[in-house]
């Protein structure tokens, strides 16, 4: 597995990771029902199209390994505060009611996040992709991995990680991550696929 394959299959666990948590992240404040997780799986879902959609933008654009490199460090740079900004940021939003504050709560911690992440998929294709013009096939392996990598956070973040380790320290070591992956991406010389 190249380096980009191994970058988004962390970008896919990434996400899940992120989803997983951000039901625990509300719950204090919003409780866990169907009205919560629908925030998040909405807030994730729009994350992501947005997200998909501006880096459709960046890809061309012609600084692919950049802009991936700086939207991963973005999106756990804004992971790693999430701890520190819930407690002040939600309990004024329990003020919009269920609804409206689970959904500005989601959107307020997770959707600058996801979107980065959102962001980074059609630059990985790109790169992905080169100069063969196998769009296709890229954007297909690109897909699977990161499903596969979504499959495997998810599973990762609720049978491991969450039992044994509190909800700071996993949204850390998700950043740390995230972080690692936009250097490696931007080591100077390196080959697109490596």
């Amino acid at each position: 597995m190249g380096l980009l394959h191994a970058v988004i299959f962390l970008v896919g666990a990434g996400v899940l990771v992120l989803e997983t948590l951000g039901s625990l992240l509300l719950a204090p404040y919003f409780g866990t029902s169907a009205t919560t997780w629908s925030a998040l799986i909405a807030t994730t879902l729009a994350a992501l199209a947005v997200g998909a959609a501006f880096g459709g933008g960046l890809a061309d654009r012609g600084k692919e390994r950049e802009d991936l490199a700086a939207l991963l460090r973005i999106a756990a740079l804004w992971i790693a505060v999430v701890p520190q900004a819930r407690g002040w940021l939600l309990p004024p939003l329990t003020g919009l009611g269920l609804k409206g504050g689970a959904l500005a709560a989601a959107a307020v911690l997770l959707f600058a996040p996801l979107a980065a992440l959102g962001a980074s998929t059609p630059l990985i294709v790109r790169l992905s992709a080169g100069s063969t013009g196998q769009t296709g096939r890229a954007y297909g392996a690109v897909s699977a991995v990161s499903t596969v990598g979504g499959v495997v956070g998810a599973l990762v973040a609720g049978f491991w990680l969450l039992p044994y380790f509190p909800i700071r320290a996993v949204l850390l070591g998700t950043a740390a991550m995230l972080f690692a992956a936009g250097t490696a991406v931007d080591v100077p010389g390196r080959k697109p696929g490596l």
